[in-house]
C-alpha cells in the first residue's frame, strides 16, 4: 500500500461528481503567543494499494509533536475499503478528518500521522509547525 497525497488545509469541499477541493494547504501555523488553538482544520489522504492487497483496511489519524506527544489523540481504527479506478489503476480510497478547536501547547514541529492496519510505523507523515510571528 502507498499513500497518493496526505495534506492539511483549512477547508475541504466534495463536489457531486466526487471530487475533492483542497482549499488552504498549509505547513505553518503563525501565531504571537502559545499555546495558540487552531479553529478548524481538515487532512485529506488517497491510499493506493494493488488488488492483492486486499481492499478492505483500518486507519488510525493522530497529531504528534516534536517529541512525539499526541495533540491529537490516535484515533480508533476507522474502516476504509479501496475501489477499484481502472484495469491498470491501482485501487483507492479517500480520507477526509475534521479537527475542530486543535491547541498546540509551544511553537515548533508537528507531524499528522496516518497508520494503516495498526502498524507501528505511519504510512503517511505530514510535517508542519507552529511558527512565531516577527514583530
Amino acid at each position: 500500500m502507498q499513500v497518493g497525497f496526505a495534506l492539511l488545509m483549512e477547508h475541504v469541499t466534495e463536489g457531486r461528481d466526487g471530487k475533492l477541493s483542497l482549499i488552504g494547504i498549509f505547513d505553518e501555523i503563525r501565531s504571537r503567543s502559545v499555546p495558540v488553538t487552531f479553529p478548524r482544520m481538515f487532512a485529506a489522504v488517497r491510499l493506493l494499494a494493488r488488488v492483492s492487497e486486499g481492499s478492505e483496511h483500518t486507519v488510525q489519524l493522530v497529531i504528534v509533536d516534536e517529541d512525539g506527544n499526541e495533540v491529537i489523540s490516535k484515533s480508533p481504527p476507522l474502516p476504509v475499503r479501496l475501489t477499484p479506478t481502472g484495469p491498470t489503476v491501482p485501487m483507492s480510497a479517500e480520507i477526509v478528518a475534521e479537527f475542530v478547536a486543535v491547541k498546540f501547547p509551544r511553537f515548533g514541529d508537528y507531524e499528522f500521522n496516518v497508520f494503516v492496519d495498526g502498524e507501528a510505523t505511519p504510512l503517511a507523515s505530514v510535517a508542519f509547525s507552529v511558527q512565531a510571528i516577527d514583530d
